[in-house]
């Protein structure tokens, strides 16, 4: 994670015990908080097996949101036994017992509306 970049918490349930800290938030240049324009936020969920921060430089993602102006938000998913991978109600089904019962929806709308207040 970059240091100079704002940090994201959110509501975890996970947190660091399942490999997974709190995503920074990229901003476009001439970004300035507080100035009444609205950005566009861009979520990026990575797949299985990866984190955000790999994904940032795999997919170019660090120059394009200079380009086109949008914050850019790209939390990892939890390690677990059978791999990394995001704990939705389809995952739930395939491995119920990694997932505990906790569903990473919410964990995510926490982070989105974190950045949009």
């Amino acid at each position: 994670r970059d240091p100079s970049l704002p940090i994201v918490r959110g509501v975890d349930p996970w947190g660091t015990q399942r490999g997974r800290v709190p995503p920074s938030l990229y901003l476009p240049n001439g970004y300035t908080a507080g100035q009444g324009r609205r950005w566009p936020l861009v979520v990026f969920l990575n797949g299985r097996g990866t984190c955000g921060n790999l994904a940032l430089w795999n997919f170019q993602l660090h120059g394009l949101r200079h380009w086109y102006g949008f914050l850019l938000l790209m939390p990892d998913s939890v390690r677990h036994a059978k791999g990394r991978f995001w704990c939705t109600p389809v995952d739930m089904l395939h491995a119920p017992d990694a997932c505990g019962g906790s569903d990473d929806d919410a964990y995510i709308w926490s982070l989105v509306e974190e950045v949009r207040s």
